[in-house]
């Protein structure tokens, strides 16, 4: 009995440790979001970092005038090394679900959808000088200062 109490304890003990070390490892792991509002127009972002490198990324754009609704989701992978985030995509990473611009006909937002999706070829998106600290993540993106909050 002692011998197995002993051997649960071990176990317990490093059951623990690895949880803490994955968890260090790991911080980035998990869904943040980014909400930016100007001149009328919200965009929310948000990006769920995968265990294996793997990243999605979803973005919803809302505006009063122009009246404008877009929401786009797309997949693709990221390193995090060094206090930096890479991630890199195309239009073929990316879908809308919904791709609304009011006053326009149907084949004139097809035809701006298409545009946006032409400049979309190997985009590469850097976080710098990335700090975690609880549930918020504050970085650098093209030298503008970024906060993005653990969802």
């Amino acid at each position: 009995m002692k011998k197995f109490m002993y051997f649960t304890m071990c176990l317990c003990a490093m059951l623990v440790t690895l949880a803490s070390c994955s968890k260090a490892d790991n911080e980035l792991i998990g869904k943040w979001e980014q909400t930016i509002e100007e001149s009328g127009v919200k965009v929310v972002s948000t990006y769920e970092f995968k265990n294996g490198g793997k990243l999605t990324q979803t973005f919803v754009m809302e505006s009063q005038y122009p009246e404008i609704n877009i929401v786009g989701e797309g997949d693709c992978e990221y390193t995090y090394e060094n206090g930096e985030i890479t991630f890199k995509f195309s239009a073929s990473d990316f879908n809308f679900s919904k791709f609304e611009m009011a006053g326009y006909s149907d084949e004139m937002v097809e035809m701006m959808m298409e545009q946006v999706k032409s400049t979309m070829v190997d985009v590469e998106q850097k976080f710098t000088d990335v700090r975690i600290n609880g549930d918020e993540l504050t970085a650098k993106f093209d030298g503008t200062e970024v906060s993005l909050v653990r969802i």
